[in-house]
């Protein structure tokens, strides 16, 4: 099991109580504080396995009120396992960051288990009784100081910005490999790209790797307030961060306007296998700058295999295919140089 993200923890003594087991939110919902008081509670709510697209089968599960430690803690209980939110059917188990509400007068400990270990309990609860002891030492010790990182290339025309960004940070058992490893080297390959082949971009194109981004995101809205406060202009912003899988498209989240802008080009891609440009989201590490009006994009990637890695100890080096991280970069450097000579 891990411990999620944020959660506070036992303060090092043994915590034993019955586990009571919920698989949606109606059920949830049913039970009464009495029946929660005490108990910690099982979420054995795996991800749809049915939808096509993993991100959008992920984001339904993140965003449930079963995962969240405040609703559980507010009915009386004493802590939460929650069943790993991962297409594999192995028995990893994936982190997740949790957050309290600040009228929490407790904060119960949140752990995951992987999918194997999930299928069990759950099978053995359905026959008898069972007890969980957990003892964490999870604390928060406050905050300090992180920086982004940005490096760039000054435009030859002007100083307008097209962002490259990714997230620099990972979770602290892993290597964060596809999450967000890939993402970083893409960027930086872009800017190696256009170096190498010796083009003269007319716009400033930079790269931000976002310091802090699986712990509160304050690396993305700290840029975003920087921009703001020095009124730069920004003409694009594009973001990856579904790992270094092949490419099939771009997520364009912008006015309308400026997306058949964009359609315009999509015979270019295709010989990529590029040609999803139809997704409207650009949820990464880019999107506060939406605030300032900026058109945000995000390259779309065949996302399959990701959430059978993310936030586990087995999202590592062996598992990023080079052929496909490269074909990803050459994507994006071809967007990048589009953008650059024709906006």
């Amino acid at each position: 099991m891990l411990s999620f993200g944020n959660s506070e923890g036992t303060g090092g003594k043994d915590l034993t109580a019955d586990i009571l087991l919920v698989n949606d939110i109606p059920e949830l919902n049913a039970l009464t504080s009495a029946q929660v008081k005490d108990k910690i509670i099982f979420v054995n709510s795996p991800i749809d396995q049915k939808i096509i697209n993993t991100v959008d089968s992920y984001l339904i599960s993140a965003k449930s009120k079963l995962l969240s430690a405040s609703v559980i803690g507010k009915k009386g209980a004493k802590g939460l396992i929650i069943r790993s939110l991962t297409t594999a059917s192995d028995d990893v188990p994936h982190a997740k960051m949790i957050y309290y509400e600040p009228d929490d007068r407790v904060k119960i400990p949140a752990v995951t288990i992987g999918a194997k270990s999930a299928n069990e309990l759950e099978m053995l609860l359905k026959k008898q009784t069972v007890k969980a002891k957990l003892n964490m030492s999870a604390e928060s010790k406050g905050e300090t100081i992180n920086h982004n990182i940005i490096g760039e290339i000054p435009g030859k025309k002007d100083s307008k910005v097209i962002l490259l960004g990714a997230q620099l940070d990972s979770w602290d058992f892993a290597e964060g490999a596809h999450d967000d490893g890939t993402g970083v080297v893409q960027c930086l390959e872009v800017l190696r790209a256009i170096k190498a082949l010796g083009i003269d971009n007319n716009h400033t194109i930079r790269v931000v790797l976002y310091a802090n981004s699986e712990n509160g995101g304050q690396g993305r809205e700290g840029y975003a307030a920087y921009v703001k406060k020095k009124d730069e202009k920004h003409i694009f912003a594009l973001g990856t961060d579904s790992g270094g899988y092949s490419p099939r498209g771009f997520s364009l989240d912008m006015a309308p306007q400026r997306r058949r802008l964009i359609f315009d080009w999509k015979n270019y891609f295709l010989p990529y296998g590029v040609y999803d440009f139809d997704q409207t989201y650009a949820i990464q590490d880019i999107s506060p700058l939406k605030k300032l009006d900026i058109p945000l994009a995000e390259l779309v990637v065949d996302t399959q295999r990701y959430f059978d890695y993310h936030h586990s100890s087995e999202d590592t080096f062996d598992k990023v295919n080079k052929r496909e991280l490269l074909l990803g970069a050459v994507a994006m450097t071809q967007m990048i140089f589009m953008i650059d000579k024709n906006w």
